[in-house]
Order: structure tokens, then sequence, then C-alpha cells
């Protein structure tokens, strides 16, 4: 699972590793009294954007973690034929 730093009362911020060297930053930020945004990106791959509005940093966290399992399936050959074994441990299972 994603070690998530609270930065301060409205941002949460993570990063996951993948394959040893792609690396993706995960934020969670509070955009008012009930809404939260989540945004996943690769630094070196802006294009691989991914971000969301939930309504609470529970189901934002799981949002943002299960882009970063999407994307990286996504980019693999085959588009997702390869063995789950290369994601985050605890990720496998997920959509």
């Amino acid at each position: 699972m994603v070690s998530w730093t609270r930065v301060d009362e409205n941002l949460f911020a993570a990063e996951m590793v993948v394959s040893g060297s792609r690396r993706y930053r995960l934020t969670l930020e509070r955009l008012g009294d009930s809404a939260w945004d989540w945004t996943v990106w690769r630094e070196d791959r802006p294009e691989e954007c991914r971000y969301g509005i939930v309504s609470g940093t529970g189901p934002g966290f799981e949002a943002a973690e299960h882009a970063v399992v999407r994307l990286v399936r996504a980019t693999q050959p085959g588009r997702g034929g390869q063995s789950a074994a290369w994601l985050p441990r605890g990720m496998a299972g997920r959509p």
C-alpha cells in the first residue's frame, strides 16, 4: 500500500515507485468543506496525469492509487496482459 504524508490540514502527498524506476506522484487536496481533488502524475511523462474530485480522504486515497494501477497497466506491452506481480504490494487485486 501507499504511505500518504499529511502535508497540512488541506493536503496529503505520496509517491509510488513501480518496476523500480517509474515514480508516480499523488496528491489529495481539500477543495472545500466536503470535496477533495486527487491528482496523479509522472514528472517525466506529464501526459500521464489523471485527476478527479471525491467526497472524502478515504475515497481520494483509493481513487489516486487505482489511477496509478490503471496507468501502469495501460503502458505495459499487451495493455495489461502481464502478470500483476510487478504491481506494488497490495495493489495486484485492484481494478
